[in-house]
This record gives structure tokens, C-alpha cells and sequence, in this order.
């Protein structure tokens, strides 16, 4: 008789980013799972929820130096994320010396959580080669192959990223995130091949079948904008700004589409504003912030 996995149900709710109901949860004294290795586990996800909601203070003071390597994973992840939202400059160099360090603690024995952590830290870096070799070593953890897959796809590598999705298929082809991983990738693919529509129906299936969370309409609205439909995305959008007004991948998406749309430039630029605030260093912030540096600097060459 296969072992029945206990937290299951929470697994799902934090990749489909139904952040509140991971902590509802992991904090209900009536779920508690029996074995060790699935306590741990789950005061992880617990964690990590709560990182996701920008609770980071709560996070770093509920875990101590003598918790298991994992927890002090999570911990560093933690230092990591409130660096990188506008905390100090140094906290992300401290993060990713503390996370390196916990690593070479391990050696040989190192857990695929802290393995996939690492490789966390180290793409958020942009250090993808580093990413990469802690994450490979875990060819059968879930989370571990979807960073695997997201590796790659930054690397321009769509190819190698279909290949870890035809293996995955092999052996956990109903999973939710292999779902959502085979769903990447297709997005990836862009709207002329025609994945950007089975992308949508990745997501929508999720949607309707489990919860329909901000991550998921906002794949839902993507895999729209790469078909030319941003009037549909932008509905997807809003409904995902109802769930979570502070969710910075629906901003940054709505501030596209308004523009595609022919919205007034305050339409956009209220949104770009709010991504600001919630998510500092997120890519699209940064990049435009690069272009108007850019034009700044080309403007002052003209002017008399």
C-alpha cells in the first residue's frame, strides 16, 4: 500500500500561491501530520507562506540557530527576499555568503530543500550556473525540477526546459506543479504556435478545479497578452488585483496591458507607482528604470 503524502492539500495551496490558506493550515492543531519528517515540512511551508506575504520579521524570529538546516534555509531566504524589497543593501551579500556557508556544511548529505533554497538565492542573483548545480542533484523533488525548468527558460534554453517536462511526465505527470511547470514552458513558446492557448487551459483547469488564486489568472492573463487579447487579459488582471492588490506580477502585467490598450498614461503609470512600493527590485521596476537612465542620459547629449 503506497504512504499516503499528508500534506498534500498544502503543497498544492502554496504553489497555487493561496499563501493565507498554507498558514490556516499549517497552524491547524487538527492536521497535524504524524511522522517527523512531515512536522518539519510542514512548519517549512508555513515559513515560506509567510515570506511570500512579506511577514519577514515573524519569520526570522520564529526560527533559531539550532532548528534543522531546513528551517535556517528558510530563515536565509527570508534576509534574502526583505534585502531585495528594499531592505539593506548588504543583507543580500550576508544571504547568499549564510546560504553558501549552510551548503558546505551539508557536504554529502545536504537536503534537497536546502539544495532548492540555494538555488533560489543563487537565480535571484543571477547566478544561474550556481542554480543550477544545486537543484540538478534533486532529479526527483517537484520544486527542485521546476527551478530546474525556470533555469533554463532564463537562459534561453526552451529546449533543454521541455525535456526535464517530458520526464517529469514520466513520473508525476498529475501533479499541480508539474501542471504548472508544462505550462511555463509552453507560455515560453509564445502565442504563434498555439501553447500560449494550452498554457490558458493549464491554468484555467487549475482555476476551476482547485482555487483560483492571483498566481493563476495572472497566467491565464499572460498567456492572453502573447495571443494579442489584452482586453481579455486586463479582466483576468482585475480580478486577480481583487484577490491581492499587492500582488506584483498582476501590476506589472496591468501596467502592460493599459498601455496595449490605449489607456491614458496615468492609467499605467498609477500602476508602475504600486509595483514600486510593493516589489522595489522587481524586473519590470528595475528595466524601466534602466531605459529612463538610459533616455536621460541620450537627452542630455541635446540639449543646448
Amino acid at each position: 500500500m503506497a504512504d499516503v503524502d499528508e500534506l498534500l492539500l498544502l503543497r498544492n495551496l502554496f504553489y497555487l500561491g493561496s499563501y493565507q490558506q498554507v498558514i490556516n493550515e499549517a497552524t491547524n492543531p487538527s492536521t497535524t501530520p504524524r511522522s517527523d519528517i512531515a512536522k518539519l515540512e510542514r512548519r517549512v511551508f508555513l515559513h515560506r507562506a509567510q515570506i511570500a506575504q512579506g511577514r519577514y520579521n515573524l519569520v526570522t524570529s520564529e526560527i533559531s540557530d539550532s532548528d534543522p538546516a531546513e528551517l535556517r534555509a528558510v530563515k536565509i531566504l527570508a534576509r534574502y527576499v526583505q534585502a531585495s524589497n528594499g531592505g539593506k543593501a548588504t543583507g543580500k551579500e550576508t544571504a547568499v555568503t549564510e546560504i553558501q556557508a549552510l551548503v558546505d556544511e551539508g557536504a554529502n548529505g545536504l537536503s534537497s530543500l536546502v539544495q532548492l533554497i540555494a538555488g533560489t538565492i543563487y537565480y535571484g542573483e543571477g547566478a544561474y550556473d550556481e542554480a543550477l548545480r544545486a537543484v540538478v542533484q534533486s532529479p526527483k523533488q517537484l520544486e527542485c525540477v521546476a527551478l530546474l525548468v525556470q533555469t533554463y527558460l532564463k537562459l534561453n534554453r526552451p529546449d533543454l526546459a521541455q525535456k526535464e517536462v517530458e520526464k517529469l511526465k514520466t513520473w508525476a505527470d498529475d501533479a499541480t506543479l508539474a501542471q504548472l511547470v508544462e505550462a511555463w514552458v509552453n507560455l515560453y513558446s509564445g502565442g504563434t504556435t498555439g501553447k500560449a492557448q494550452e498554457a490558458y487551459y493549464i491554468f484555467e483547469e487549475l482555476a476551476s478545479s482547485k482555487v483560483a488564486t492571483s498566481k493563476l489568472l495572472t497566467g491565464q492573463s499572460v498567456s492572453r497578452m502573447q495571443e494579442g487579447r489584452f482586453s481579455d487579459a486586463e479582466e483576468l488582471l482585475l480580478e486577480s488585483l481583487n484577490k491581492n492588490p499587492n500582488d506584483a506580477e498582476t501590476l506589472a502585467n496591468l501596467a502592460i496591458c493599459a498601455s496595449a490598450t490605449g489607456k491614458p498614461s496615468e492609467v499605467a503609470n498609477r500602476y508602475i507607482n504600486q509595483l514600486k512600493d510593493v516589489s522595489p527590485s522587481h524586473p519590470f521596476v528595475e528595466e524601466l528604470q534602466l531605459k529612463e537612465s538610459l533616455f536621460d542620459r541620450t537627452a542630455q547629449r541635446f540639449t543646448a
